[in-house]
Parts: C-alpha cells; structure tokens; sequence
C-alpha cells in the first residue's frame, strides 16, 4: 500500500511542485543577484532553472525515503515525462 501511494504522489506531480517552489526561492535570489553585480543576460540565466530538477529529485527520492521504499528506475521516468 505504501509503494502506491509513494507512486501515486510522484504521478501526480507531487516532487516536481515541490521542485518548482523551493527551486523558485533559490533561483529568484540568485538571477537578481547575478544581473546585478554582471553583465549576464536573461537567456544565460535560465540555466539556473535546472536548480529546480535537482530539487525535485531530491523530494522525489525524499518521499520514498520517509515511506522506507527505495526509488526504482521508474520514479525518474516518470518525472522526466513531467
């Protein structure tokens, strides 16, 4: 019961919201601070955004850790095709 619920919430999306929301108060900060202090330009920063897929694996692999499951191959094909 506990593995379907585990795959359940990362069906739904639930580690990509979570990556998206703590990426955001990390990146925000960041692109400020960056086109502040250089001469960066808006296309460059976007590679900040993949401080968000980090995030989201971790919550990913975090929700399976909490139900004491270990994350198999398919939790990241499944948030790849988010």
């Amino acid at each position: 019961m506990k593995a379907f619920i585990a795959y359940a919430l990362v069906v739904i999306g639930v580690p990509m919201f979570v990556g998206m929301a703590i990426g955001a108060v990390l990146v925000i900060p960041l692109t400020r601070l960056l086109r502040a202090k250089t001469s960066i330009s808006i296309a460059n920063t976007i590679y900040l955004e993949s401080i968000n897929g980090l995030v989201a694996s971790v919550a990913g692999a975090l929700l399976f850790r909490l139900f004491g499951l270990s994350a198999g191959l398919a939790v990241p094909l499944i948030m790849a095709a988010w």
